[in-house]
């Protein structure tokens, strides 16, 4: 008999059970009702930047996969497809999506598919839940174990030929129990969530050692259901059953703390966490009832514009623009209006602008900037990123007494938030701006 995972549990559950749900028509847009198609529940979205496709996998009566060329304008399903699983992006744009027993791999953007299945290529008797690649070109899954009548150990698993085949490499009998979601971290090792209240596991490729770093003690049950790190190493954790709530770590997962509680702390997401992203900013996106984001790895939440009445949001994704894309569990496919980059309430560092202004803001490559000198001078400046890296710089320039002009070329920067910091002597100005593409 199959051992149903847990998700596709909840989801049998929610679909029966959900009411009908209102989302914020000013900041979202319904997909799937303005291209006229209609979806089973989504689970999964994946988007394929290069190749400007995003891809939905969804489950309800059957699976099915499919896939949108423009922002979701309109949508095609891929014939021939059966998966409600994740997928991954590889650095070579490679597309990987899961399945039960099987993996789909396309080299030409979505134009055609290989499959690689346990009937034909031996591979393991896992549904290829969640997928992430190394930093070496290492492919991991994590796995919910399917059993028919065989012995499949549970875990983490990995590829090194791009999901053809797979060798375990955290196995159950040792290290936890099946695997729900899994990441790559900056420090180079891999991160995994083990269900049946293992907890979380950390695997070094390195030293090829597995461990547990995290266990639910005697008052908590719970299980990691997503994940993700953003570039300074911070981790959150979704998880799910009788203690749900969110975990963060800032010291590669040493210590975590629980930064929301269900319903018992207000104004903070609610609802079961499946899908867990991390924008250029470094914010965490979170998918509950709703779209939550913190800036603060959790110590302050903001909600996303929509109000519903049930845990329905599954899948969350963010393509290169900064459009956020959200799966609901009634067959609803949405996208943000305008990029996060400026419909969100960003916190920039502190302005000091001090007779600076600038236009346009947000701007799409071309800015003015203002600055009123008390006397002539020599002017110098950069363009920062919000980690404070420059990443253009201005160049010296003489300018006269009074109300000065520069005009700045940005063609080269890609969509988020920055600051242009100019020196005048010894004084220091800033201002904080928005590029969108």
């Amino acid at each position: 008999m199959k051992t149903l995972k847990t998700l596709s549990i909840l989801m049998t559950m929610l679909l029966s059970t959900v009411a009908a749900q209102a989302i914020d028509p000013v900041f979202w847009v319904n997909t799937t009702e303005e291209a006229g198609v209609e979806m089973d529940a989504v689970a999964h979205i994946l988007v394929a930047d290069d190749c400007g496709k995003i891809f939905a996998t969804t489950t309800g009566v059957g699976e099915s996969v499919w896939q949108s060329s423009d922002k979701g304008e309109s949508w095609e399903l891929i014939p021939g497809m059966d998966s409600y699983y994740n997928g991954t992006v590889l650095r070579d744009g490679t597309i990987i999506i899961g399945g039960q027993w099987r993996i789909y791999r396309s080299s030409d953007c979505g134009d055609s598919w290989e499959e690689f299945n346990h009937e034909e290529n031996g591979l393991p008797r896992i549904g290829f839940e969640q997928l992430v690649e190394d930093s070496d070109g290492t492919l991991y899954a994590a796995s919910g174990t399917w059993q028919d009548n065989v012995k499949t150990p549970n875990g983490l698993w990995k590829s090194s030929d791009k999901g053809e085949s797979w060798q375990v490499v955290c196995d159950d009998e040792i290290n936890g129990e099946q695997s729900s979601c899994v990441l790559a971290h900056p420090n180079g090792n891999i991160y995994w969530g083990s269900r049946f209240g293992k907890g979380l596991y950390e695997y070094a490729p390195q030293i090829q050692r597995c461990r547990n770093v995290l266990t639910p003690n005697n008052k908590e049950i719970w299980e990691p259901l997503a994940m993700a790190v953003n570039e300074d190493g911070d981790m959150m954790v979704g998880t799910h059953l009788f203690s749900a709530g969110i975990l963060a770590s800032d010291d590669n997962g040493a210590n975590w703390k629980k930064v929301w509680i269900g319903k018992s702390k207000p104004g903070t997401p609610q609802g079961i966490v499946s899908a867990i992203l991390v924008d250029r900013l470094r914010r965490f996106f979170v998918a509950g009832r709703v779209v939550w984001y913190t800036a603060d790895l959790g110590d302050t939440w903001v909600q996303l514009p929509g109000e519903v009445d049930h845990e329905s949001v599954w899948a969350i994704a963010l393509d290169g623009d900064g459009f956020l894309y959200a799966g609901v569990n009634d067959g609803r496919l949405l996208r943000s209006r305008e990029s996060i980059y400026v419909t969100t309430d960003v916190k920039a560092p502190a302005d000091n602008s001090g007779g600076m202004s600038l236009s346009p803001n947000p701007t799409r490559g071309d800015l003015r900037l203002d600055i009123e000198l008390e006397a002539e001078g020599l002017v110098t400046g950069d363009i920062l990123d919000m980690r404070g890296t420059v990443v253009q710089s201005i160049g010296v320039k003489r300018l006269a007494a009074g109300l000065q002009t520069l005009n700045l070329r940005l063609d080269d920067l890609a969509a988020g938030m920055y600051v242009v910091r100019l020196n005048l002597g010894n004084r220091v100005r800033t201002r904080s701006f928005a590029v969108v593409r």
